[in-house]
């Protein structure tokens, strides 16, 4: 099964997020928004050190047994998501693709997280998911992408590619009506694969 609206480039890219920044509370230069910054708790900045020196040492070893100390340990969402990042980037640098999984996964059940970010993750997880050939997984993924991104054709899309590929027509077909309207109010073109696909789910 191809998906044409996936990005691909997602699996063959380095790691897909800096770790957050353990340090707390960085105040923005005058006249630019604030950016995102975590919030730990008390204690969990000390607990994520030994991950991130091994992580910044390329101890994966030492790195993935960090991680697991600490997960037992902090309660945060950020702390969580931390966590998660990192684990990512320890598949990332291993080539272990379940791990990258893991820790992307764990990135998005936390809760915590650049709220920016969020587009990007599901992306990712969607990915993931149709290369592990978890249609299910995918759907769910690419369905949270959809909704955070609204506006967004290509999301539309790829939601209603993989319907369609899942022998969901009637719930393909909206999908594909409304990514092409969007287009063509933009006054962008719409690829052809987008009428036929449309036409074959109605």
């Amino acid at each position: 099964m191809k998906f044409s609206m996936i990005a691909v480039s997602l699996l063959a890219s380095g790691a897909l997020l800096a770790s957050p920044a353990l340090a707390q509370g960085n105040q923005p230069a005058a006249g630019q928004p604030a950016a995102w910054t975590p919030k730990f708790g008390k204690d969990e900045p000390k607990l994520l050190q030994p991950v991130q020196a091994a992580v910044q040492a390329k101890d994966w070893a030492a790195a993935t047994a960090a991680v697991t100390a600490a997960q037992a340990a902090v309660s945060s969402a950020d702390a969580k998501y931390y966590l998660g990042n990192a684990l990512l980037n320890i598949g990332q640098a291993t080539s272990n693709a379940q791990l990258k999984s893991q820790g992307l996964d764990q990135m998005i059940a936390s809760g915590g997280g650049d709220p920016s970010q969020a587009v990007m993750l599901h992306k990712a997880q969607s990915a993931f998911a149709l290369e592990a050939k978890d249609y299910a997984k995918a759907e769910a993924a690419l369905t949270r992408w959809a909704q955070l991104a609204p506006d967004d054709p290509a999301a539309q899309t790829a939601v209603a590619e993989l319907k369609f590929q899942q022998k969901k027509p009637q719930e393909a077909l909206p999908l594909f009506e409304r990514a092409i309207s969007a287009r063509k109010a933009s006054g962008q073109p719409v690829p052809e694969s987008w009428y036929q696909f449309a036409l074959q789910s109605a």
